[in-house]
């Protein structure tokens, strides 16, 4: 792959993520009036913190959290493509500078993003169940989003300190 459409795609993945992203607004400040965002929920260590967040939204949580679950699943594909994409724009960099290592972490931050989406979406099928009443399915949603989480974080660590691990001019074209 080419470095234009590497770039291409990255803009295109930040293009979509701040759309995305914006769109949830509403949303979110229905479910943050109401005393838990959607973040909440899904770090809700068992079935009766969920429960008790569920019955402060409310019907009009549960509709805006079921809305930003339906923007979500736009959600998932723009962040992973913005996020991979540039793991792999750092990936090459570092290997036109003789940091291989370096390449290899970002290559498996790449992948680990795309793992990340993959967690995501299954984490919101079991929200779904958890917001239909099904406070059970909590367990997995608190699993699945600590290891979403954590994953990710640490892939985004990797990829956005590794420019500054570069030597020095190493990156500088000529």
């Amino acid at each position: 792959m080419t470095g234009r459409r590497v770039l291409a795609l990255t803009l295109l993945g930040l293009a979509a993520t701040i759309a995305v992203g914006l769109s949830m607004s509403d949303s979110s400040k229905v479910l943050s009036d109401h005393g838990h965002g959607i973040v909440d929920l899904q770090l809700a260590f068992g079935p009766d913190k969920a429960r008790a967040i569920v019955a402060d939204w409310g019907h009009d949580g549960i509709d805006a959290a079921h809305d930003q679950i339906a923007l979500d699943w736009l959600f998932i594909p723009s962040y992973v493509l913005l996020a991979a994409s540039y793991a792999v724009a750092v990936a090459r960099m570092a290997g036109g500078a003789g940091a291989p290592r370096m390449a290899r972490c970002a290559w498996w931050s790449a992948v680990t993003f795309v793992v990340v989406g993959g967690l995501d979406v299954v984490e919101n099928a079991f929200t779904l169940r958890v917001l239909d009443g099904h406070y059970g399915a909590q367990w997995a949603v608190f699993f699945l989003a600590a290891a979403k989480w954590g994953l990710g974080l640490l892939a985004a660590i990797a990829v956005l300190s590794a420019p500054f691990r570069v030597p020095s001019g190493s990156l500088e074209t000529p």
